[in-house]
């Protein structure tokens, strides 16, 4: 043990230097160890303190203090080796929350380690990340969760698909809940994976040969079979509750019990072999249908679906009943009589039907009913194509008809219809027998009734009010005298009742004719041709009158017309005839016409007197006009031009006088 003053050699005698450089030497070779701090120092020197456990120290960069390294008596001066080594007290790290910076990293690799993630909580960081915590009661949370939740042993949380995996490189991978691993046949819960068979299992209270479920490779699945090769296979009854006796006093064939007698299926013992037992399904203790060692599909003793030559397919798939066939382009549904056939033609029941028919493209398909009545053939009676047309084929209803609307209610509509806008009802009057009366929201708006009026005329339609007083009628052209029938025929028209207005068409002439009372019974002799209207478009009258209605009180603006002179004078009055006429009749009997030309009328400034009329066809505008030209018109340009040839014929006429009386 050696210190120095200083390391400094003066210059002097051979003897003092060497003292002194032997002195400096000293101190070096010991390390500069004493029982004090050498008051000489320098920045990193060493020094071991002889007095503090001989603890190696060195001086820091500063010069101004000592850090203590480790006791030179103990190995590796104290630390842990690289290779190793024992801790004989706490490490303590730093206490960093942070999952980027750690207490404890790995060279290289800063952000991954341990972490103090909060007070009693230990976490595990990789890549920066925090991925486990562990808290103080020892429940661990995996994933990207920052604390434990649910009071959970293990929490795990994860945003992809799998959230764990659990996996046995040699042997079968198992999760276990329960409180007794050493005993198996008492597990709670035990979900595995058979290495060797190629399956999954679930053991619920099972026992070691997995007499639990069992969910094989392709989804076949085993309740109490271990691994099976059908698609679902039970080693006994499947029952929904309690522990019911079995389907029959004989012990077997339940498939499905429901608890008790409540309801059960099975197969019912007494056939031939397991292969021709029935299917029973029993409700409240009894049999209520069955599958027969037929086939036929027996609901109580009413219902028989089976087939004869073909495939019969009754189920329910998505709210939809259907009703299949295999083969054939026609299929019926058919209603019996007890244990008779159907037999079309005869009496034999009834059938609903199908047809299908091959179009290109695809296949038309329709729906026919049948009947057959006793003592006459069956038929189809009624078809609904494929186009949604319904077509009634044949009738036995009251007097043929073919459709009947039957309703012996009081006030009963035969047909109503009804929508947003209110409700429409056809139905026979209740006041008046053999009338067709149509009501409006509850009002009667028409009725159709057929009459005899007082001279015993038949009238084929008449229209009365709510009451049932005659309103209008509409008929053939009939009276008693036969005055009028013989002349005209007995033709369809308008016929108004009482001082009204007939419209009649007799064939002889092709005419419209406006006929009216004089006075007498509607319908006798005493009724008058008032007005006619011919085939050529004549238009003659009774007095051969006619106007308009010039009342003053429908006027406004009256004043005086200008002159019409030079209009008049102007206009071309034409002869010529109509080409009809001419097609139909020849050019030498199509009568000759007198009057104006429209074209030429506008050609003359008179575009007034001109309308064009568009040609229509079926409702079809032709994209063409027709003039037409109103005669009216005319007339009042001609009387105004006549007042003006009055007023110059009297002043002439006055001139006159006076070169006369001259």
């Amino acid at each position: 043990m050696a210190q120095v003053a200083d390391y400094n050699i003066a210059n002097a005698s051979g003897a003092s230097v060497r003292s002194d450089l032997n002195l400096v030497f000293d101190a070096i070779k010991t390390l500069n160890s004493g029982g004090s701090d050498p008051s000489n120092t320098a920045a990193f020197m060493p020094y071991v303190d002889t007095a503090d456990n001989n603890n190696l120290k060195i001086r820091n960069s500063s010069n101004n203090g000592f850090t203590t390294i480790g006791p030179v008596d103990t190995a590796n001066l104290g630390l842990l080796p690289a290779a190793g080594g024992t801790m004989t007290g706490q490490l303590q790290l730093n206490a960093s929350t942070s999952p980027t910076s750690p207490g404890l990293c790995f060279s290289g690799d800063t952000d991954t380690g341990l972490l103090r993630a909060a007070a009693n909580v230990i976490g595990v960081a990789t890549a920066g990340s925090q991925r486990m915590l562990i808290d103080q009661n020892g429940d661990v949370a995996l994933g990207g969760t920052t604390t434990v939740t649910n009071s959970a042993k293990l929490t795990v949380n994860n945003d992809t698909q799998v959230v764990a995996s659990f996996e046995c490189q040699t042997d079968d991978p198992q999760i276990y809940l329960g409180d007794n691993m050493a005993s198996v046949a008492n597990n709670t819960l035990v979900m595995g994976y058979d290495r060797t068979e190629n399956r999954g299992y679930l053991i619920i209270a099972g026992d070691a040969d997995f007499a639990g479920l069992s969910v094989g490779p392709t989804g076949r699945i085993g309740v109490g079979k271990g691994a099976t090769t059908e698609r679902f296979e039970c080693s006994q009854a499947i029952k929904a509750q309690g522990s019911a006796a079995n389907f029959n006093a004989g012990g077997e064939g339940t498939i499905i019990d429901f608890g008790g007698t409540e309801g059960r299926i099975g197969t019912v013992i007494g056939g031939s072999g397991n292969a021709a037992r029935p299917l029973a399904f029993l409700v409240g203790g009894s049999e209520k249908a069955r599958f027969s060692e037929t086939g036929k599909f027996l609901v109580g003793d009413t219902v028989d679906i089976s087939g004869s030559g073909t495939t019969v397919a009754m189920g329910v798939t998505g709210g939809d009943l259907r009703v299949r066939t295999e083969g054939g382009d026609t299929r019926r549904i058919y209603f019996l009589q007890g244990t008779g056939n159907y037999n079309l033609g005869s009496t034999g029941g009834a059938a609903i039907g199908a047809t299908t028919t091959a179009v290109t493209g695809g296949f038309d398909h329709e729906i026919f009913f049948e009947t057959n009545k006793h003592g006459a053939n069956g038929a189809e009676r009624l078809r609904i194509t494929s186009d949604g047309t319904v077509r009634i084929t044949s009738g036995f209803g009251t007097e043929g008809a073919n459709l009947e609307i039957l309703n012996t209610g009081s006030n009963a509509a035969g047909i109503h219809l009804k929508s947003g806008h209110g409700n429409f009802a056809i139905y026979n009057s209740r006041l008046n027998a053999n009338c067709l009366e149509f009501m409006d929201d509850g009002a009667t708006k028409m009725m159709l009734k057929p009459v005899t009026n007082a001279s015993g005329t038949q009238h084929d339609l008449q229209l009365t009010n709510s009451a049932g007083t005659l309103v209008n009628y509409f008929t053939g052209f009939h009276t008693t005298s036969e005055s009028v029938a013989s002349a005209n025929g007995n033709r369809a028209g308008i016929h108004f009742d009482g001082n009204t207005m007939y419209l009649h068409a007799p064939s002889s002439s092709s005419a419209f004719e406006v006929w009216t009372s004089d006075g007498g019974t509607a319908g006798t002799s005493l009724t008058k041709i008032k007005l006619r209207i011919s085939q050529t478009g004549d238009v003659t009258n009774i007095n051969n009158n006619y106007g308009h209605l010039s009342d003053e009180k429908l006027k406004q603006d009256i004043v005086d017309s200008g002159s019409q002179w030079n209009d008049i004078k102007a206009m071309k009055i034409r002869k010529y005839k109509l080409k009809d006429a001419v097609s139909s009749l020849g050019l030498d009997n199509a009568p000759i016409h007198l009057g104006v030309v429209a074209q030429e009328l506008e050609a003359a400034g008179m575009n007034g007197l001109v309308t064009d009329v568009p040609d229509v066809e079926d409702g079809v505008d032709q994209g063409t006009v027709t003039k037409s030209v109103k005669a009216s018109i005319i007339y009042m340009k001609a009387v105004k031009a006549l007042q003006e040839s009055m007023e110059r014929i009297e002043t002439l006429e006055t001139k006159v006088a006076a070169l006369e009386s001259a």
